[in-house]
């Protein structure tokens, strides 16, 4: 492992996602990480840029600390849909449903309602796409 090994929750950060969303990845074949002596999963720098230009996160970062300069953001009322990333064999007839943003917590994760009787779901920013 080169320097520039990021831990799950810097990853994850870097992308807008939940640390579980990442181990979704790597068990689809996304995204492979290294791990450390101790069995710690570790994801290259090359790689999270990779995964950002598939899902559409900035890939602008500070130089010197790694952290994203523009982040996605959405606010209440937006139109967004599920990136593929975030579709399970059991929500795949959701990927193409456009649906409202109910409301973003102050961590910028968001609920939104598929509107099929079942509770609000939370996503992270990453999971999402806008809807233009």
């Amino acid at each position: 492992m080169g320097r520039g090994a990021l831990t799950s929750s810097q990853a994850a950060a870097q992308l807008h996602i939940h640390p579980e969303t990442l181990r979704r990845w790597e068990d689809r074949g996304l995204i492979t990480p290294d791990r450390t002596s101790g069995g710690h999963r570790r994801y290259s720098t090359e790689a999270i840029a990779q995964l950002k230009q598939l899902t559409g996160v900035a890939v602008e970062v500070c130089p010197h600390c790694n952290h994203d300069l523009a982040a996605p953001a959405f606010k209440q009322g937006d139109l967004v849909r599920l990136a593929p990333s975030a579709v399970e064999p059991d929500t795949e007839h959701l990927q193409d449903v456009v649906v409202t943003v109910e409301t973003v917590d102050s961590d910028g994760l968001v609920l939104i309602n598929f509107g099929d009787g079942e509770d609000l779901t939370l996503y992270a920013p990453g999971e999402l796409l806008p809807v233009r």
